[in-house]
Order: structure tokens, then sequence, then C-alpha cells
């Protein structure tokens, strides 16, 4: 009895093995899970529920991060542009008003 048993478990094992590596299901599952999230974010961004406009302001962590990107781009692009001593000048002033 209880070597039929035992075979009765084994088979019971053998059963409910996956015919798939764990590496390949836990693969899939992150894809699967990278590709839920992508959708989520085009439907989040084409939706239109957050309200970008100056109007309503925005949460602190959306803020920071807007003026850390605006910081870090302006940083970047004025690399090497040298300011000239006299930019405060009157000609100057007055050039940037026209233009403006």
């Amino acid at each position: 009895m209880k070597k039929a048993l035992s075979i009765k478990r084994i088979e019971m094992t053998l059963k409910l093995r996956s015919p798939f590596h764990p590496l390949l299901v836990a693969a899939l599952a992150l894809a699967i899970a990278g590709i839920a999230v992508v959708a989520g974010a085009f439907i989040f961004i084409y939706s239109g529920i957050y309200d970008v406009s100056a109007v309503s302001g925005h949460n602190p962590v959306v803020a920071w991060a807007l003026h850390k990107t605006y910081e870090q781009s302006l940083h970047r692009h004025a690399r090497g542009i040298e300011v000239p001593a006299d930019l405060m000048n009157r000609v100057n002033v007055e050039a940037g008003a026209r233009i403006y």
C-alpha cells in the first residue's frame, strides 16, 4: 500500500510540473509587465487626465522633475558659450528691447 501511495505521489508531482523552464516563464512575465506599463503610459498620456496648464500648478514631484530637466538642459546647451563682459550696457539692452 505504501509503495502504491508513493508511486501515486510521484505521478502527481510529474503532472504538476510545467514543461517550460522557470527563467523562460519569468522572462515572459517581465515582458508582459513591461508591455502593460508602456500601454498604461500611452493611455495616460493620450487620455488628457493630467492638467498641464500653468493655471493649475503641478504637484511637487512633477514640478521638481520639470525644473530639474529645464536646468540640466540649460547647462548642457550653454556649455562653451561665453557671456560678453558688457552684456548689460545700454546699447545691448535697447537692441534686445527692439528685437523683443
